[in-house]
C-alpha cells in the first residue's frame, strides 16, 4: 500500500504577465486541480511555496486562495503549505494555528526550529517537515556559531537541527534553488548562482517536495522533485508541459511518481513571421485565437538595424559635436580651455549611452522572442569586461574599429565564463568573485601597458 500525496507549488496567485492579470486563468486551473484531487483521493496535499506572487497580495488574490483552501478543507484532506520567496511568511501564516483544526497546516515564520506533523498509514508513521524559504542570514541569526556563509550551509544547519529520524519515513517541503535545476526567465535567481543549494543536504528524506523552479523536473532522482507551476507565467515557459505530481510513498525506500496533465484556459504561444503571413486568415483560423500570443515580425532583420545604428553613431561621433564629446572624454580640462561646454557634452554622452542600452535591450528581446525584467542581470558586468578586454587586446586601432574590439572582448569574456561553468573550475557561488578578479587583472594589465607606452614616448 502507498500513501498518496499531491505535490503543488508556485501558484503565484495574483500574477500579472506583461501587465495582464492571470486571476481568471488561475481560478480555472485551481478548479481543475480540485477535480484531479477528487479523482485521486490523496492522503495529503503539499503546496511548496510561492502561494502568492507578491508579499502583499491583492484582495482578489487573497479571496481566490481563501476559496481554494475552503474547498480543500471540505474534502477532509490534510494540506501542508510553506511560504516561498515571493510570499510574506508572516502574512501567509496568519491564523495558521486556527486552521490546524481543519487540517490546514501552514509553516510559521522560521524561528530556528521545525516541528514535524505526522500522518499514519499501514506502513507506519510519515513525518512531514515544513521548511519555508530561508536565507543564510535568517538561519545564522539562531545559530551564529555554525559558520553559515552560503545557502547550502544554511539549509544543512536547518536540517541538522531538525533531528530527523532516518529510520522513519520523512517528507520535506522546502522552497530553494537546488544545484542542477534547469531554470527559465520566470524565476528570481541570484547572479552567479549564489543561492544554489547542494542536493546532498536532503539525504535524510524519502521525498523532497520542492518549489521555486517553474519547470517540472527531478534533481538526481525522483526523490527530489520540482513539480513546476500549474500555469505558464512567461513566454520562456511556452514549451513546458504543466502537470500535477502524484507521489505514491510506500514502505521505507519505495517511491513512485505519476503526472496528471493540466490544461489551461488560455495557452501562451509565440508566433514568428512576416506581417502578411501572420495576418492571413488561412494561418490563424484553425488556431485558438483566445490564447496569449507573443508575435515576432521578421519583416526587418536585426543585423541590419545594428549596422545602421553603428553607422549612424560612428558618423555622429565624427561631426563637430561628436568630436567635442570625444575631446571631453579624453581631457576635460583641455576641452574646457578650448571653450567646449563640458557639462553639455557629458549630458549628451549619457543620453547617447542610455539610448544605445535601450536599443540593445529591444533587439535582444526581439531576438529571444520574449522580455523579462531580469533579462539584463549581469549585462553591465559583461559590457565592462568586453570594453576592457577589447582595449587591452587592440590598443591602437582607429576609432571606427573600437566598437568591433569591444564586441570581440565581450565574446572572449563569455567564452571564459562558459569554460568555467562547463568544466567546473570554480564553484557556482563564486562567479561574482571570479568576474571581479578577471576585471581587476584586465584593468591592471591595461594600466601597465599604458604606462609602458608613456615611458616609450
Amino acid at each position: 500500500q502507498f500513501m498518496k500525496l499531491i505535490h503543488l507549488s508556485d501558484l503565484h496567485i495574483g500574477k500579472r504577465v506583461n501587465e495582464v492579470s492571470m486571476i481568471e486563468d488561475q481560478a480555472y486551473i485551481l478548479l481543475q486541480i480540485l477535480q484531479i484531487i477528487d479523482a485521486e483521493h490523496p492522503d495529503a496535499v503539499l503546496i511548496a511555496g510561492d502561494v502568492y506572487d507578491k508579499s502583499v497580495p491583492s484582495a482578489e488574490a487573497v479571496m481566490l486562495f481563501d476559496d481554494f483552501l475552503y474547498r480543500l478543507s471540505r474534502r477532509n484532506v490534510p494540506v501542508f503549505i510553506i511560504s516561498g520567496n515571493h510570499d510574506s511568511p508572516e502574512r501567509l501564516s496568519f491564523g495558521g494555528r486556527l486552521m490546524e483544526g481543519k487540517g490546514i497546516h501552514i509553516s510559521p515564520v522560521y524561528d530556528g526550529t521545525v516541528t514535524p506533523i505526522t500522518l499514519e498509514d499501514a506502513a507506519g508513521p510519515v513525518h512531514f517537515w515544513l521548511l519555508p524559504f530561508v536565507k543564510p542570514s535568517q538561519v545564522r541569526r539562531f545559530y551564529p556559531d555554525a559558520g553559515i556563509e552560503t545557502y547550502t550551509d544554511a539549509l544543512r544547519v536547518a536540517v541538522e537541527k531538525m533531528g530527523v529520524d532516518t529510520k522513519k519515513r520523512n517528507v520535506l517541503l522546502t522552497h530553494q534553488f537546488v544545484t542542477g535545476a534547469e531554470s527559465c526567465d520566470s524565476e528570481e535567481i541570484s547572479v552567479g548562482g549564489t543561492d544554489n543549494v547542494d542536493a546532498s543536504v536532503f539525504d535524510d528524506f524519502d521525498y523532497v517536495a520542492l518549489g521555486h523552479i517553474h519547470g517540472p523536473q527531478n534533481i538526481g532522482s525522483n526523490r527530489i522533485r520540482y513539480c513546476g507551476t500549474p500555469l505558464k507565467y512567461s513566454f520562456s515557459e511556452e514549451h513546458h508541459h504543466k502537470s500535477i505530481t502524484v507521489v505514491n510513498l510506500g514502505k521505507k525506500g519505495e517511491l513512485q511518481l505519476q503526472l496528471r496533465p493540466l490544461t489551461p484556459r488560455r495557452d501562451l504561444r509565440s508566433l514568428r513571421g512576416t506581417f502578411a503571413a501572420l495576418s492571413d486568415k488561412a494561418f490563424y483560423e484553425t488556431t485558438d485565437t483566445g490564447d496569449y500570443l507573443h508575435i515576432l515580425l521578421t519583416d526587418e532583420e536585426d543585423a541590419l538595424c545594428c549596422l545602421v545604428a553603428v553607422l549612424v553613431l560612428t558618423l555622429f561621433l565624427h561631426t563637430e559635436k561628436g568630436l567635442e564629446i570625444r575631446c571631453v572624454g579624453t581631457n576635460p580640462n583641455m576641452a574646457r580651455a578650448q571653450g567646449i561646454n563640458v557639462g553639455l557634452a557629458k549630458t549628451l554622452t549619457l543620453m547617447l549611452s542610455n539610448g544605445c542600452i535601450a536599443f540593445a535591450g529591444c533587439l535582444a528581446s526581439q531576438y529571444q522572442g520574449y522580455s523579462d525584467i531580469n533579462s539584463g542581470t549581469g549585462t553591465l558586468l559583461i559590457g565592462l569586461s568586453g570594453l576592457i578586454l577589447g582595449e587591452t587586446i587592440f590598443p591602437k586601432v582607429r576609432f571606427s574599429l573600437k566598437l568591433l574590439a569591444v564586441v570581440v572582448g565581450a565574446i572572449i569574456y563569455q567564452l571564459v565564463i562558459a569554460l568555467v561553468i562547463r568544466y567546473s573550475f570554480f564553484p557556482a557561488y563564486g562567479f561574482k568573485l571570479l568576474s571581479a578578479c578577471l576585471i581587476a587583472v584586465l584593468i591592471g594589465f591595461s594600466k601597465r601597458k599604458n604606462g609602458e607606452r608613456e615611458n616609450l614616448e
